[in-house]
């Protein structure tokens, strides 16, 4: 492997170790569509076109949301929890979209955890506590106090909540990330040692599935309970603003109450999201397999992950264009010549895992990563 290659093989895994693409495959003859008001890279400062800091209390809890403990720095939206006076003491925030959707929709986020024992929140509601629907994609304390939940570190608490009048439904299908795949590069690391991707394909009115980092993670149906009873009639029908917090409580369920030693210690205070990224099912008008998200691009690769197929989209074909295809030891498991400027490659015979992609066209290379899945 020459040293240019071993470069682009270090640049993509460490890609990969931070931002392994989780867009579920969509249905035939559908594409994502991105939601730019809901999509940010933080790159840009606090966008108040997009966001805002909604600051409503948690009853009976020592959470005050305050402004000055959320922002974006650094090409990350963050929370922080800070100690203030009692009862009261929990000192966070709280984000908003300022945009709504509603099914049939995925939004994902890469968040890494505040280390203390505190929800660290990435959901989705509109309504109160007497009306609303809820889909909390990941509520996640890395370090309970309480001496219970011991998976907790690992566990990525999902659910559907809806309340009517005072009658509360909700169902969860909570996953824990030490069941990844063998080759999943974030399986069995906790919430707050890296970044992991988080989402929800809200696909209608009666169904959720969750992703993690590139895979499937459990499904809820709207309805079912979590006392057993069914309930037939319950339906997600309202529009639905994306939402991060953190707070605390005192309560075995979330993890027991946050330290105050652990809230002054800027290394354990603060969650981080690095990115969001949302999308709109819709019709594909052109009935193509491709979904060229970034033409600029001379590249595009699509769907990914992948069980199978692997289309390749080039702006402008060139004599001799090649795929070529690299382990996660950045061993050559394939290569092939594309003819056409939307062109496919079979994944088939690989086992499920991550590869890096050299694209070459001319004298222009790209390089992409993809989840075998």
């Amino acid at each position: 492997m020459n040293i240019n290659l071993k470069l682009f093989y270090v640049v993509l895994l460490l890609s990969a170790v931070t931002k392994i693409i989780a867009q579920p495959i969509p249905p035939s003859g559908m594409k994502w569509e991105v939601v730019s008001e809901m999509t940010d890279e933080f790159n840009n400062g606090f966008d108040t076109v997009k966001w805002r800091k909604e600051l409503w209390q948690y009853p009976d809890t020592p959470t005050l949301m305050v402004a000055e403990n959320s922002g974006v720095s650094d090409g990350n939206l963050w929370i922080k929890a800070t100690v203030g006076p009692e009862p009261t003491y929990f000192h966070a925030s709280r984000i908003y979209s300022n945009a709504q959707i509603s099914y049939p929709m995925y939004t994902e986020c890469s968040i890494i955890t505040a280390h203390l024992s505190a929800y660290n929140t990435f959901w989705l509601n509109n309504g109160n506590l007497e009306g609303r629907d809820e889909i909390d994609v990941i509520e996640n304390n890395s370090r309970p106090s309480c001496g219970c939940q011991p998976n907790f570190p690992w566990q990525m608490n999902s659910q559907y909540f809806q309340a009517t009048n005072g009658f509360t439904v909700r169902n969860a299908d909570n996953y824990d990330n030490r069941r990844l795949s063998n080759g999943n590069l974030k399986r069995g690391i906790p919430w707050n040692e890296t970044y992991h991707t988080v989402g929800v394909w809200w696909k209608d009115e009666k169904n959720m599935t969750f992703y993690l980092d590139g895979e499937e993670a459990g499904s809820v149906k709207v309805g079912e309970s979590r006392d057993g009873n069914y309930y037939p009639e319950i339906i997600f029908s309202r529009d639905l603003n994306l939402i991060w917090d953190l707070w605390t409580r005192d309560v075995n369920w979330l993890g027991g109450l946050a330290l105050k030693e652990h809230m002054r210690d800027d290394r354990f205070n603060t969650m981080r999201v690095d990115w969001v990224h949302t999308f709109k099912l819709v019709e594909d008008a052109t009935l193509s397999t491709f979904d060229v998200t970034n033409p600029s691009e001379f590249a595009t690769i699509y769907p990914n992950p992948t069980t199978d197929e692997l289309n390749i989209y080039l702006v402008d074909l060139k004599d001799q264009a090649t795929v070529s295809v690299y382990d996660n030891n950045g061993g050559l498991v394939k290569i092939e010549q594309l003819e056409n400027d939307k062109d496919k490659i079979s994944l088939s015979e690989l086992s499920n895992g991550i590869y890096y992609l050299k694209i070459k066209n001319g004298n222009s290379e790209s390089y992409k990563s993809v989840v075998k899945q």
